[in-house]
């Protein structure tokens, strides 16, 4: 009896060790597992070139981030962009009767109260870049992520509060519908801090770093082919095009004839050719007024009609792909661009007295957007002039230039104005 009392104890004592083994083994195993996985999980974040919750880029990193993105242009990053501003009052009556309603509204539609929002949210959890882009690649359904609030002031415009959200269905392209909430007055009188839009809510800018992403409301075609009220998705692929659908996308530079015909249709330009090669090939400078040194550093204002082209013709697109002639002529004719904010233009005497530009893109988009009459400039000395008589190729006196897009090119004149 004793035998056996003491063989079933050693059996109890040994099943007990084996599963407290088997369980330490599990935990081990499952610990092992984790790491594994988390390892694995810095691995993708560090070789995933979107950088999924990276708050701040270089400009290169940037520009490699936006490149299949639905933004307008790529600048400094602005100060003051949350400086409070007086809210438009709202339409209390008829807000409070909407508050609590779900509607899908068309993007374009929607302002924006902030003067801009930074890429990444607070808990630093998500960016609105790499949301953009999950919405673009339909990794990420916009009825998973929570509706944005709007409401309305006593002009019938519709506003954000949720400005990240709505950047990033702008930014992918892809959304032509909104699934939004309309929120009560009070609410919005509670947010009212956030209202430091002095684009009137036609722009915002996602600040990253040192950098800033313009975006803007109607730079997507819209859609005709619904009605608003339901919860149904709505998401259409990408039409991507900058400012009331005329505009250019920011870097584009090839066009058909058609679409370049549509983009002109208010601008100032002589006439629309084929593009004509060999425009560049240099032709010898005028000889410079004696008195351009004493001149050098001086800021004026010049007569548009008064500056001659030392080009022959330049590209639509500047070289480091951020501007564009067209885009900056429409902006400047609209009242989006104020001219003082371009750097002047340099520009240099001859002899005879004619005025002359080294700056041509830059002269092209006020002369495009036929609403300048007189150019910020500053005198150049005669050292800079010599260092550019490269640029020197037009044929007829400076009076005309060609801004070429792809097989195209876009003629205009001095005195045009």
């Amino acid at each position: 009896m004793k035998k056996k009392y003491f063989m079933n104890l050693n059996i109890k004592k040994i099943c007990s060790i084996l599963h407290l083994f088997t369980v330490g083994v599990m935990v081990l195993l499952l610990s092992l597992s984790l790491v594994t996985n988390a390892d694995a999980s810095k691995k993708r974040d560090k070789n995933n070139s979107s950088l999924t919750t990276k708050a701040h880029f270089t400009k290169e990193e940037l520009k490699k981030e936006l490149e299949d993105l639905n933004y307008c242009r790529l600048i400094p990053r602005p100060q003051g962009l949350d400086k409070k501003l007086k809210l438009p009052a709202v339409d209390k009556k008829n807000q409070d009767k909407l508050a609590g309603k779900k509607v899908l509204l068309d993007i374009n539609e929607i302002h924006y109260m902030q003067g801009g929002c930074s890429n990444t949210t607070k808990d630093g959890n998500y960016t609105v870049i790499q949301n953009a882009k999950d919405i673009k690649d339909g990794i990420l359904d916009i009825n998973v992520i929570p509706r944005i609030g709007v409401w309305k002031d006593t002009n019938g415009r519709i506003w954000t509060v949720d400005h990240r959200r709505l950047a990033s269905f702008v930014l992918s392209g892809a959304v032509k519908k909104v699934p939004a909430v309309w929120i009560d007055s009070k609410t919005v009188i509670h947010d009212k801090f956030k209202y430091s839009n002095k684009a009137k809510g036609d722009k915002m800018t996602i600040t990253s770093g040192r950098n800033g992403i313009v975006i803007e409301r109607n730079s997507i075609k819209p859609d005709t082919n619904n009605d608003g009220d339901d919860d149904s998705d709505d998401t259409v692929g990408s039409e991507t095009k900058c400012a009331n659908n005329t505009s250019i996308i920011k870097n584009k530079n090839k066009f058909t004839k058609e679409e370049l015909e549509k983009i002109l249709q208010k601008l100032n330009y002589s006439e629309l050719i084929k593009r004509q090669y060999g425009r560049d090939r240099q032709l010898k400078l005028p000889a410079i007024a004696k008195n351009q040194d004493k001149l050098a550093g001086k800021k004026v204002e010049l007569d548009i009609d008064d500056i001659h082209y030392m080009q022959a013709g330049c590209s639509n697109t500047t070289k480091d792909g951020n501007y564009t002639v067209l885009q900056n002529a429409q902006d400047i004719q609209s009242g989006k661009l104020d001219i003082n904010v371009i750097p002047r233009i340099g520009v240099w005497k001859d002899v005879n007295g004619n005025i002359w530009t080294v700056d041509h893109r830059r002269l092209a988009s006020f002369v495009l957007s036929g609403a300048v009459k007189k150019v910020p400039a500053v005198w150049l000395d005669s050292k800079t002039v010599l260092h550019d008589k490269f640029k020197f190729s037009n044929k007829t006196k400076g009076d005309k230039m060609t801004v070429t897009a792809g097989r195209h090119g876009i003629v205009i004149n001095r005195n045009s104005n």
